[in-house]
């Protein structure tokens, strides 16, 4: 049996239709149909094929990994492997939503725009963070304020709440907005910047681990708030919830867990 026979059974099995399999995939329902048609040659580059067979195999019931295997047995591919962090990035692309507006751009550069950002943002936020490491190392050793430093500038720390007082850590950027999230559990998840561009939207597998960065705010939605760790701020705010609950959180610059 071919993938898209594997594919197209499961599904009339479990009794989804084509409409109800794009809607909770965010594929096209054409590219479902090529799928289970078992188009697979020439479509589309082979990284993002694989990403949509295992979000179809996902929502049918079966194993995304058998089903993979059966794809590269079905084309004849040897000796390829698809790195974590390739499925990574195509679901970091949110390349089911940006399929939709394939047919307007130029066939060879579809993905070149998205791809040239992504690398501009893990760039800039890798090197806010050696940035941050670099300053912490340096604040270890400048003196704490005094009380008379205190009582003159409002905006300082009183010296006998510091102990009990919970900030920041010192290697978070407070210029910036920071967050990671990592999956302990398959959960989907979609993150906005400040501007209300969806930096992603897809369902994170277990150990899938994605940084974010904006100048002033984050906004997050999760379909399962116990199966996503998140850290915001250099601040591990650890799991926002129960398992299978939907939650909503906006985070903007400082502690977050005063601002969450």
């Amino acid at each position: 049996m071919t993938v898209g026979q594997r594919l197209s059974q499961a599904r009339h099995e479990r009794g989804i239709s084509i409409e109800d399999l794009a809607r909770t995939t965010k594929l096209r329902m054409t590219q479902i149909r090529q799928i289970e048609a078992d188009e697979l040659v020439g479509i589309d580059a082979e990284v993002y094929v694989r990403a949509r067979i295992r979000a179809l195999a996902a929502e049918v019931g079966l194993d995304p990994a058998e089903i993979i295997k059966l794809y590269e047995n079905q084309l004849g591919i040897t000796n390829v492997e698809v790195s974590r962090s390739d499925l990574s990035v195509a679901d970091h692309l949110n390349i089911f939503e940006h399929d939709k507006k394939k047919d307007a751009l130029p066939p060879r550069r579809s993905y070149t725009l998205p791809l040239i950002i992504t690398g501009i943002v893990l760039l800039i936020a890798a090197a806010w963070i050696s940035q941050s490491l670099f300053v912490s190392a340096g604040a270890g050793n400048a003196p704490l304020p005094s009380a008379s430093a205190s009582q003159e500038s409002p905006a300082d720390p009183d010296p006998s709440e510091s102990e009990s007082a919970q900030v920041a850590p010192t290697n978070a950027d407070p210029s910036i907005v920071s967050m990671r999230l990592t999956a302990i559990e398959s959960s989907w998840v979609q993150v906005k910047a400040s501007n209300g561009d969806v930096l992603l939207e897809s369902t994170l597998r277990p150990g899938d681990s994605i940084p974010f960065a904006d100048d002033s705010e984050l906004s997050i939605r999760v379909g399962n708030a116990g199966g996503i760790e998140l850290e915001v701020n250099g601040v591990d705010l650890g799991t926002l919830g129960l398992t299978g609950e939907v939650l909503d959180r906006v985070f903007g610059l400082g502690d977050p867990r005063a601002l969450s």
